[in-house]
């Protein structure tokens, strides 16, 4: 399918179960590893995804010029995915919208912001030793960012691309000398949803940090 990434990334942020529908020997099992364990097991987020604030009362279809943008959670961490909808041969733009063209596809490329505020409950994951600071793991590109709480980062997207970004609470020990964020599965759309326990053992001498995952790499 043309949309196939798209859709699986879509699913990877909803929450919900993975549903193949592909004919038999037309499966993409590419894509399907980013999303399934080879068990037959997803890293399933806790929440149904929900689209961020700034974006609730805006057109992410039709109105030519933003992006969807879809949070959840994980145990440890936070995702949000970016998606361009726009100029999609399913739906025409709205009269008046930029570079409208009704007969032909034309892609657009959009621009929008991605920032650890997109997520509403993120201090539910923080934890009490959160600097503020969190790193941002973008799925496709791979680039990996350090922002704090109010900073933002640019993503841009042609029609039916999509990004998927990993947000993880950057934490300190104690003694203020550690500074670590969980990240785990990287080539998983979902790849802190791995992450099922975290302990840090802190003293003077240095600190000890547990982490309890699925899946391997």
């Amino acid at each position: 399918h043309f949309a196939s990434k798209f859709h699986g990334a879509a699913r990877a942020l909803s929450g919900s179960v993975v549903y193949v529908s592909d004919e038999l020997d037309h499966h993409d099992f590419e894509l399907l590893k980013k999303l399934v364990f080879p068990n037959g097991s997803i890293l399933k987020a806790r929440c149904a995804g929900g689209p961020t604030r700034d974006y609730l009362f805006i057109d992410p279809v039709m109105n030519g010029k933003n992006l969807l943008k879809i949070w959840n959670l994980n145990k440890f961490s936070s995702m949000i995915g970016a998606f361009n909808y726009q100029g999609a041969r399913i739906w025409p733009l709205k009269e008046g919208a930029e570079n409208t063209l009704r007969s032909t596809f034309k892609p657009l490329t959009i621009t929008g912001y991605i920032s650890p505020v997109d997520i509403d409950s993120i201090m539910d994951i923080a934890g009490e030793i959160w600097t503020g600071d969190c790193t941002i793991y973008a799925f496709n590109s791979g680039s990996l960012s350090k922002l704090p709480k109010e900073g933002k980062i640019q993503v841009l997207l042609s029609t039916l691309e999509c990004e998927v970004f990993i947000i993880s609470p950057v934490k300190v020990t104690v003694y203020n000398s550690h500074y670590f964020a969980p990240i785990r599965l990287i080539d998983m759309y979902n790849s802190g949803g791995a992450i099922q326990g975290l302990l840090c053992s802190q003293r003077p001498s240095g600190c000890k940090i547990q982490i309890k995952t699925r899946g391997c790499g």
